[in-house]
C-alpha cells in the first residue's frame, strides 16, 4: 500500500488511479482516505461492495436530510433536468438538420 500526504495525492491523482496499488491518504499524520484503483467491479469482493456502497448511501441520506431536501424535491428536480435535457437534444439534432438541410451537398441534390 502506497502512502501519500492530501497535497501529493491531489498532485498524483491520475499516477494513483492508474496504479493497481492502494493508496491510503493521511491529513497532518492521521489517515484522511483511501484510494482502491480498480479494473472492474469484479475485483472487489462483494463483501466490501456492499459495505461501500452502504457507507455512501448513509452519507449521502445524512448530507440531503440535514439540508432539509424531502425525497418528492429530488424527483421533482430530476424531472426538470430530465425535460431539460431533452430540449437541448431536441434542440441541438434541429440545429443539425437545418445545418445538414443548408449545406452545399444538400442544397445540390
Amino acid at each position: 500500500m502506497q502512502l501519500a500526504s492530501v497535497r501529493n495525492f491531489r498532485d498524483k491523482v491520475t499516477t494513483y488511479l492508474k496504479s493497481k496499488e492502494p493508496v491510503l491518504v493521511v491529513r497532518h499524520g492521521c489517515a484522511a482516505g483511501i484510494l482502491i484503483p480498480f479494473q472492474n467491479n469484479e475485483s472487489i469482493p462483494i463483501e466490501l461492495r456492499d459495505e461501500i456502497l452502504t457507507s455512501l448511501g448513509q452519507y449521502i441520506r445524512s448530507s440531503i436530510e440535514s439540508q432539509g431536501i424531502s425525497e418528492e424535491d429530488i424527483i421533482k428536480d430530476f424531472e426538470k433536468y430530465r425535460e431539460a435535457s431533452f430540449r437541448r437534444k431536441k434542440c441541438n439534432s434541429e440545429k443539425e438538420k437545418s445545418v445538414i438541410l443548408k449545406s452545399p451537398v444538400i442544397s445540390a441534390i
